[in-house]
């Protein structure tokens, strides 16, 4: 699974991306199998408290410019992509509100 798009919608800003591959909820590696007919969450964006206008993901890489470069209050789209052996990819745009306090902080 990969962040495939990141874009800052206000003043409009694509933000670069380099290939990474992203962690499955619960599980430590970065290729994980999808039964038939059921679902699978992932680990999309999380936020320290203490630090609620920098988004972070969990990747597997050991390079920090890997590492999507979203700062900042905020509304970022984020596109995600699943990739398989056995089915065409899967995409699911989700918009990510960072403010200063996490409280505030919503993903839809």
């Amino acid at each position: 699974m990969y962040l495939e798009r990141a874009v800052k919608l206000a003043p409009k800003k694509e933000i670069a991306l380099k290939t990474v591959e992203l962690k499955w909820a619960g599980y430590i590696f970065p290729n994980a199998n999808v039964l038939a007919k059921t679902t699978r969450q992932f680990d999309a964006v999380w936020i320290l408290h203490h630090a609620p206008t920098r988004p972070l993901f969990q990747l597997f890489t050991d390079a920090p410019d890997f590492v999507p470069g979203i700062n900042g209050e905020g509304s970022f789209e984020l596109g995600y992509r699943v990739v398989s052996d056995n089915f065409p990819p899967a995409r699911c745009t989700v918009t990510l509100d960072v403010h200063s306090s996490y409280t505030l902080t919503k993903l839809t």
